[in-house]
């Protein structure tokens, strides 16, 4: 029923001349936000592996919050999930409440990235990397400025 119901959507859209809109075009301000934080993300793990931190070292290395233990590869690997399947599918949903959803999320990676880049168990070569990632993903921009 689902096809069915895309199928005639996209005959009444294509009768009256309308095209979906690509994610680019709707939040070009989120989509470079997006690709800035995923460059930093892999710029991350790439001094991580210069450095010898390898995917078991950075599972050892925790942190506390909300009384539950995160290690620093379940929080850089939960944040590379979100920037590369949560958000763009977010984007190009057209829901109601797509873009709370995506907010919501970040709010959540964020704090757990800022605790991580202040963390003492994070080691001083990681640190400004870290720490400048935190700072450019923090800084999300509103949907409607372009």
């Amino acid at each position: 029923m689902r096809y069915l119901n895309a199928f005639f959507k996209a005959l009444q859209m294509t009768v009256r001349g309308e095209a979906i809109q690509p994610v680019e075009d709707r939040y070009p301000n989120l989509q470079a936000w997006l690709e800035k934080s995923h460059e930093h993300l892999q710029v991350v793990y790439r001094v991580a592996e210069a450095s010898k931190l390898d995917k078991a070292t950075r599972e050892q290395i925790t942190l506390t919050l909300d009384g539950r233990e995160w290690s620093m590869e379940l929080v850089l690997s939960s944040l590379k999930f979100h920037l590369e399947t949560e958000f763009p599918s977010l984007m190009q949903t057209r829901m109601e409440h797509n873009l709370t959803t995506l907010y919501a999320l970040h709010l959540d990676d964020k704090y757990r990235l800022s605790k991580l880049a202040q963390s003492d168990q994070l080691p001083e070569v990681l640190r400004p990397t870290m720490q400048k990632f935190a700072d450019h993903f923090s800084a999300i921009p509103p949907s409607t400025d372009p």
